[in-house]
């Protein structure tokens, strides 16, 4: 049990770590880099067995800085975190770098498909004025 409980704390202290560097550092940076989605993909390709509720805490302590309306970054991640779980289990059994490459270019993909889409629904729909590019 306080095994556990250390390891619940230092991954706590490890996922604030990764927010704080993502809204602090990373976003300042030329290149567009999103940490969170790194971190989706390091945790489905070890088998992490608790990927939701870690996600979910760092996204959110992003979402407070994000330019997309609440929910939408959190959301995304989600929704990523378990198609690209579920691609990991079902299609990608094996582990090797080339798997690894393409759950990479899966959960990249697949997060910035779910944004624009969003975003052209919100246009489209008048709820803003606003268009996001994904250059920032």
């Amino acid at each position: 049990m306080f095994k556990k409980l250390i390891h619940c704390l230092i991954f706590l202290c490890l996922t604030c770590l990764i927010s704080l560097l993502q809204i602090s550092f990373v976003n300042s940076l030329p290149i567009c880099l999103n940490l969170l989605l790194v971190l989706v993909i390091l945790l489905v390709y070890l088998d992490y067995p608790a990927i939701l509720p870690w996600l979910f805490l760092a996204s959110l302590l992003v979402e407070f800085y994000s330019i997309y309306p609440f929910g939408l970054s959190t959301f995304s991640l989600l929704i990523v975190a378990l198609i690209v779980y579920w691609l990991r289990k079902n299609i990608f059994v094996k582990q090797s770098v080339l798997v690894l490459f393409f759950i990479s270019i899966c959960n990249i993909l697949i997060y910035q498909i779910i944004i624009f889409l969003f975003n052209c629904l919100n246009y489209l729909l008048k709820f803003s004025e606003w268009k996001v590019t994904f250059n920032h």
